[in-house]
This record gives C-alpha cells, sequence and structure tokens, in this order.
C-alpha cells in the first residue's frame, strides 16, 4: 500500500529544445527532487526525429514514486504498432515499463527513490505532446486485505420494516423482505428481498444491462457508463422482482441525468434515471436510504445484488436470471488505488472499493446496489454503485462510486426532473 502525502506543487516545464537527424542527450544537470509533491511537467512541441529527452527524480530514502503519464503524439504516416517513431520509458531499480501508443494513460511505481524517465523518436514522428504527473508516496506493504479470511454476516432479521433503530429517517427507506432461510458466486436473493433494487433493460429484446436502485417516487439512481450513449426511450426499468425476465413492473424511461464522467480515470461514474411514470411505493417496491456523508466503511462488510455475469462454474447448477446477492469486505483507498495503479487521487476519492476472496461482482452488475445495513437506523443504505471490476478474475478489488460524495448532485439533478411533480420527490436519509 502506498500512501500519498497531501502537500501539492505545481511545476511546468514547455518548449524544450529539439534538433533534427541526431540522437540528442538532454543532459541532467540536476536531479529533479520530490518531496511529497506533485509535479505536473508539460513536455510539448512538434518533436523532430531522433530526439532524446531524459529526466531523473529522485525523492526521500524509503519513499517511492508514482508516475503517471498521458501521451498525445502525432505521425507522419501510420506507425502500425512499431515502437520506432515514438517510445516512453520508465525505470527504476529492476523496474522497467514503456509505451509506444498515443492517448493512453500510462502509471507506474517507482521501486525505490530514483526514477528515470525518458523520451525517444525515431523516423516518422510529427509532433504532440507528454504530460506527466509525479508523486512521492510512502512505501507500505500493500494487499494485506487479501490474507483476511471472508465471513458471512447477513442475518434474516436485518431490515425488517418492523424493526426501528434507535435514529429515525426523513422518510421510509431501506426496508428488506428476508427469507428466513437464510454475483459471482453469491447466493440467489428472495423474490422481494430488495425491493428498491431494479434491472434496466432494452426495450427491445428485454435485454438486461446494468442495475439501478429507486431513490423517490420518480429516480432511479444508476452508474453513468451503463446509460452513457443510450437513448431514454429504447430502455425500461423493471421493479419488484428478483427475476430480470419477469416485468410484469416496469416503466419507461423520461430522460437519463449522466454526470460528468471520466472514461479513462472511472469517476462521476453516476447517473439519475427519471421515469415516466410514478413508483407505488409498498412491501415489496419502494427507495432505498441514502447517505450524506462518508459512512467511515474500511472493513465493514457491504452487500451487492444484481443479475450479473456468473462464474462458469455456475452455469449449469445456477439460474442466470434471478439475482444474486453476495457479501464483501470494504478495502482501503491506498490498497485499492495501488493494486489499480493509482487511477483514483487517494486524497479525494470518489470510489470505495471491496474485496472477498471468493465473490464479486461481476459484468451486468454495474450501477446496481452496493448497500450497507446502519444498525443505527436499521435499515439499509446506498453506498456504491459497481464501476469497475477486474473482468471477474477475482484478483484486484472491485470500485464502486462513492454515493455520498455526489449526493449535492443528486438533490440539483431531482430538483431540475422534467416533470413538475418530480421535482419535489424527496430522496430518504438519516437523521443524525
Amino acid at each position: 500500500m502506498l500512501r500519498a502525502e497531501t502537500f501539492w506543487a505545481i511545476l511546468a516545464m514547455i518548449g524544450f529544445a529539439h534538433y533534427a537527424n541526431c540522437a540528442v542527450l538532454q543532459p541532467i544537470k540536476n536531479d529533479i527532487i520530490i518531496k511529497g509533491n506533485v509535479i505536473n511537467r508539460d513536455i510539448s512541441g512538434n518533436f523532430t526525429p531522433h530526439t532524446h529527452l531524459k529526466y531523473r527524480f529522485r525523492c526521500d530514502k524509503g519513499k517511492s514514486m508514482y508516475v503517471r503519464c498521458q501521451m498525445n503524439v502525432q505521425f507522419t504516416q501510420d506507425p502500425k504498432g512499431s515502437c520506432a517513431p515514438f517510445q516512453l520509458k520508465v525505470y527504476s531499480g529492476t523496474r522497467l515499463r514503456w509505451q509506444c501508443m498515443t492517448e493512453k494513460f500510462f502509471p507506474f511505481i517507482s521501486e525505490n527513490d530514483l526514477m528515470d524517465l525518458t523520451i525517444d523518436t525515431g523516423d516518422g514522428i510529427k509532433g504532440g505532446n507528454v504530460s506527466c504527473e509525479v508523486k512521492a508516496v510512502h512505501k507500505v506493504v500493500h494487499s494485506l486485505y487479501k490474507n483476511v479470511a471472508s465471513e458471512e454476516v447477513d442475518s434474516s432479521e436485518f431490515g425488517q420494516k418492523n424493526v426501528n433503530g434507535p435514529k429515525k429517517t426523513t422518510c421510509d427507506c431501506g426496508w428488506s423482505n428476508k427469507d428466513p432461510k437464510r454475483i459471482l458466486f453469491g447466493k440467489e436473493a428472495g423474490k422481494h428481498e430488495y425491493p428498491w433494487s431494479v434491472s434496466l433493460q432494452m426495450k427491445e429484446g428485454k435485454f438486461h444491462f446494468c442495475g439501478g436502485s429507486i431513490i423517490t417516487p420518480y429516480h432511479v439512481i444508476t452508474a453513468a457508463h451503463c446509460t452513457l450513449n443510450r437513448a431514454a426511450s429504447k430502455i425500461i426499468v423493471v421493479m419488484g422482482t428478483n427475476n430480470r425476465s419477469d416485468n410484469t413492473i416496469s416503466s419507461d424511461v423520461k430522460k437519463i441525468y449522466d454526470h460528468n464522467y471520466h472514461r479513462k480515470m472511472f469517476i462521476n461514474d453516476i447517473s439519475i434515471i427519471e421515469v415516466v411514470d410514478k413508483i407505488t411505493f409498498n412491501q415489496f417496491i419502494g427507495p432505498v436510504c441514502l447517505p450524506t456523508r462518508d459512512p467511515g466503511l474500511v472493513r465493514k462488510y457491504v452487500t451487492a445484488m444484481g443479475w450479473g455475469r456468473m462464474h462458469d462454474s455456475e452455469y449449469k447448477t445456477r439460474d442466470v436470471t434471478m439475482m444474486k446477492k453476495t457479501n464483501m469486505r470494504v478495502v482501503d483507498i491506498d490498497s485499492c488505488s495501488l493494486d489499480w495503479v493509482y487511477i483514483w487521487e487517494v486524497d479525494d476519492p470518489k470510489v470505495i472499493c471491496t474485496w472477498s476472496n471468493h465473490t464479486d461482482i461481476c459484468l451486468g452488475d454495474s450501477g446496481g446496489p452496493v448497500v450497507f445495513y446502519d444498525t443505527e437506523i436499521k435499515r439499509y443504505t446506498l453506498v456504491g454503485l459497481p464501476a469497475l471490476s477486474d473482468t471477474c478474475k477475482l484478483v484486484r478489488p472491485a470500485a464502486h462510486t462513492a454515493v455520498h460524495y455526489f449526493h449535492k448532485w443528486i438533490l440539483n439533478t431531482i430538483a431540475n426532473s422534467i416533470q413538475p411533480e418530480a421535482r419535489t420527490a424527496q430522496v430518504c436519509t438519516k437523521i443524525d
């Protein structure tokens, strides 16, 4: 695990000298010292053939450095996979990584306190720029969360509607209808176990593509990557069932409100769907509670549910149309960021990460509910929206959009709904 320090500084260097038709070594007059800073280095201009640039970064002993570069380089003709026209290398100790493609994020973590970065060009280079961010980070043993055995923490008594906690909510939410007998390697959920869970389907063919959660009588929340570039008129929201093929109760979609989703960084992956027909709440259909602040869930268990892809070994024994549920433990953002090579900033994370050594979210679970049972209200609160997994390999933690981070955006989006009655719809939260 690597922990980023909090002090930030910015240094921009623009317009380096380049010479054509000869190999030019840019001498390293002084090491670039990184002391908990972030250095944003913009190497821009018209790269010419046979240019060699070299930068050396050094940080305090006992620390490492994290670098992330984005390349946007133009060629005189398609290099067709060849690294001859352009190559960026980063090396530290025994670690070496290189990249010769363009418009790519290129992350690297140094082995020690010394790191070199080089750029070499050959014939066929036209121009472009490279922008790199370098940060000093603490060295700590990571992935220790994988050594903790996963536990079953579910109970048939969790979330019962007739059981109340010491604190109240602004409106009724987050109850469950659990089967007293007690989704990758997950268990099947009862028919009405989670009243807020919905299946997003294409009207044509009734194809399930993502999950979602009811938050008001007019609104469903999901992940932006689920709804991006999809027409609202072609989607239906199926609710009140654990069987995705049972679309007895469904609603058309009035409008989709996507946040400013960043495809490469997997952040702001949140979307709100305004449905055409008002959702009638009852014992079996109702809203999930929403958090207003960080619930502080590291090392605690959460429950995910959905109709996503199952493990290959499950298809002969499990019904693919039935909703599955599973429990996963929340992992600290430092470990998660390292395992995903620092896609997200640890100082201001918009995601929460989960891990289980035998179960995970998978394809089709995106946007569905990840909930935490809050003992203060004895109800389930929506804390995450599945956004990123390692394609069901059970190697890296799963990442979920942290719902609490977007609470104000959720309220503002609802207030700007198309239908007048939808604008005054209220979300349900805990009263502290």
